[in-house]
Order: C-alpha cells, then structure tokens, then sequence
C-alpha cells in the first residue's frame, strides 16, 4: 500500500473501507464531500507516494487555504486526520455514552444522529451542539438558537478576514484570545464561546474587515 502514488488512490475506496471499519454506518457520512476534499488535499501531492505525504503536510497545505471559513479548515482536518489514519492502519471509532450536560437546564444531551448534533433532553430546551463524524465527539458547548446564530456571526466575520489575507489564522486566533483575556496557547473554538465572549470576539473581527472601496 505504501507504495502506491496518490494519483494510483481512489478516494471514496478509501474513505468507504476506513468509515466501515470505524463501524459508521455509510448512510450518515457523506462520501462525496470527504472525496473532494481528499482530491484538494492531495493535489499538490499527486507524483508522489503515499509513504511521503503525512498529516502534517496536509495540514500546511490547509493552513495555507486562508480563503476558507473555519468549519471549511475544521472539515478539511478532519478529513485529513481520516487518510492519515487510513494510512497507519488505525480508524476512529464512535466513542460510546458522551457525557455532555445542557449548560442551562444541566439536563443530559443526547446524540440525533438526523441532526448530527447533541440535543438537550428537556424538551423545553433547545439547547445544541455539532458532533465530530468520525468520534462522535461534540464540537464545543452546547448552545440555544440565540447563541448559535451569535456563534453563526462569528464565523461570517471571520471569514473575510482570512479570505482578503488580513492575518494568518494562527495570528487571527491568538488576536482573539488576547481580547478574551486567554493564554496565546490555548485553543480557539468558535463553538465553545458564550454570547458575552461572541459579543467581545465580534468587535474585534468588525475592526478588521477589508475596507470598501467606492468604484
């Protein structure tokens, strides 16, 4: 196997045999889109052999994509971590009884998988959350329809910041967890955010859009 060229792989073999050995049933992973991030990722790599393309090279060449939203680079990383896994012969398996309480009724969360999110058991509550495809694992806190659209808000800003190459997005997240008051090495997830964090992190992005011009 690593042998083979990039350009001798096919993806959705690749991605098919590696979600069923994760015991994830085909019908809720959305193949095409893993195969088309797959082929972005590799074009750069397509002469070279499987044994000389590594996470970290995928990763460069993701970070270096700063046209793309956060949930973009998220999905792409993810996709790369499958291949990569694929490639060492390990796979990721759903993890099993998520212990994840509803910040606002401290009701349990459970995993809908038509969602593809963790919903907060109280019916009263609308409370969350995005989960990971290959773990299961959620993407941050969960949240209410308000706090996800503050969240949504978030991400619209800083996207063009990226796009236009205002800052890199390691200089963008250690930018914004310096306004947070948060050490430069921790991590920046949009998804863990509260609405006075989202309130603080969004005047910030809003001093750093790309400026108009009048034709």
């Amino acid at each position: 196997m690593k042998y083979r060229k990039i350009s001798q792989l096919d993806p959705v073999m690749l991605l098919t045999a590696q979600f069923r050995r994760s015991h994830i049933p085909i019908c809720q992973v959305d193949l095409d889109a893993h195969a088309a991030r797959l082929d972005l990722l590799f074009k750069p790599h397509k002469r070279k052999y499987l044994n000389r393309v590594s996470a970290n090279m995928l990763f460069k060449n993701i970070n270096a994509m700063t046209e793309l939203s956060t949930t973009e680079h998220d999905c792409l990383r993810y996709t790369a971590l499958v291949f990569s896994e694929w490639q060492r012969g390990y796979f990721s398996k759903p993890v099993q009884c998520v212990k994840l309480a509803c910040p606002y009724c401290q009701s349990h969360c459970s995993i809908d998988h038509d969602t593809q999110m963790y919903c907060c058991d109280n019916k009263d509550c609308d409370a969350s959350v995005p989960y990971w495809q290959g773990d299961h694992l959620p993407l941050g806190t969960p949240a209410n329809a308000e706090l996800r659209q503050q969240r949504q808000a978030v991400e619209s800003l800083v996207v063009p910041v990226l796009a236009n190459n205002i800052l890199t997005k390691v200089d963008l997240h250690k930018r914004l967890l310096k306004c947070l008051g948060m050490p430069p090495k921790s991590l920046f997830n949009i998804y863990n955010l509260d609405s006075t964090q989202c309130d603080i992190v969004s005047n910030a992005l809003i001093k750093l859009q790309p400026v108009q011009r009048a034709m």
